[in-house]
């Protein structure tokens, strides 16, 4: 059984996660590392019980290095360039928009009256926000966000960002 006293987080990275690093370093734009040649590199299934060494792999090159990656179902993982890194953000607000749809549904399934005022409030609270999240995963607010960073040639402070949305 682990205690307190003898649980600790790994102090340093696997070698696996430092050999998939550096392979994953040599790679040039759209080019894949295929799951084959990855997995022969540490003598290891990358896409069953060594997904997490992958992962750890990416998330350095990530922070460390800007460069992100994707998964080529299949196939293996593949960077990606600056137009592709655009669609994470896409494929993310669908995402979002479907976990808040989801969300609003079951909260929506709670009778009010039969809460306690703490639990009321909130479930209004969530209510409230998953309706908030439904309401900034539209495409027309987004697409006018678009226009006005585009408008600007730049981001857009947060307070100019919710007032486009509150229109």
């Amino acid at each position: 059984m682990t205690t307190p006293e003898t649980s600790r987080a790994i102090p340093e990275l696997s070698v696996d996660a430092q050999v998939l690093e550096k392979h994953l370093l040599t790679l040039e734009v759209d080019q894949v590392a295929t799951y084959v040649d990855l997995s022969a590199l540490i003598k290891r299934d990358v896409q069953h019980e060594s997904r997490g060494v992958m992962a750890t792999a990416q998330k350095r090159i990530l922070r460390n290095h800007n460069r992100v990656f994707a998964c080529v179902i299949g196939v293996g993982i593949k960077r990606l360039d600056d137009s592709a890194i655009v669609g994470i953000g896409d494929s993310f607000i669908r995402k979002q928009r479907r976990a808040a749809k989801r969300t609003a549904r079951q909260l929506s399934c709670a009778d009010p009256d039969k809460l306690n005022a703490e639990d009321r409030a909130k479930l209004d609270a969530r209510l409230s926000f998953t309706g908030a999240m439904l309401l900034f995963t539209k495409d027309k607010p987004l697409r006018a966000l678009e226009a006005q960073c585009a408008s600007n040639n730049s981001k857009l402070p947060t307070a100019e960002t919710m007032a486009l949305f509150s229109k």
